[in-house]
């Protein structure tokens, strides 16, 4: 291994046609991986599901109305309350991705001016491969994890909750006085 490493060093050509039969063996290697491992999806195959079997979400919508909801009222009794574990879980996707964003600071502003607009993983870029300050950079990793970690503990929670709340108030309000009298 050492003597492979110090031909590497002396004689830079051999080096890097070296590079470049491993690239091009990884690239060949890549156009010949099955189709499974990286399973292709549109977006029409996102469903919603309805907490009433066999109804599907203009039935509900029906039935909100023949309960005497205006079309504000289903919106808000209704089909707001089916959407709420979405809604959560996406504003939990969506602020972990800003807390982890790296690359809009990087690109547009490079922490500037000053580092007024410097997020944390930013920061960890800096310390780590700028100022080559590991310790620092792998302190304020870990608190960027931490605080990802408690954000989705948390989401997640607050997720569950809706779930239940949303099948449990349903149901009850249907089997009891209808979708759109006050709870």
């Amino acid at each position: 291994m050492r003597g492979l490493l110090t031909s590497f060093a002396k004689n830079r050509v051999f080096a890097n046609i070296f590079l470049a039969i491993v690239i091009l063996s990884g690239s060949f290697a890549g156009m010949r991986l099955v189709r499974e491992t990286f399973p292709e999806f549109t977006l029409d195959m996102i469903t919603v599901s309805v907490p009433w079997p066999g109804a599907d979400p203009e039935e509900v919508e029906e039935a909100g109305l023949m309960d005497g909801c205006s079309r504000l009222g289903v919106l808000w009794r209704i089909t707001l309350p089916l959407l709420m574990p979405l809604i959560l879980s996406m504003t939990i996707f969506i602020s972990i991705a800003r807390v982890l964003s790296f690359e809009i600071v990087y690109a547009l502003t490079q922490g500037g001016p000053g580092m007024s607009t410097a997020l944390m993983s930013y920061t960890v870029y800096l310390q780590a491969f700028r100022v080559l300050n590991f310790g620092y950079a792998s302190a304020v990793a870990m608190g960027l994890f931490f605080i990802v970690l408690v954000v989705g503990i948390v989401g997640f929670g607050f997720v569950r909750r809706a779930w239940a709340r949303t099948r449990d108030d349903l149901d009850q309000r249907r089997d009891r006085r209808g979708l759109c009298r006050a709870p």
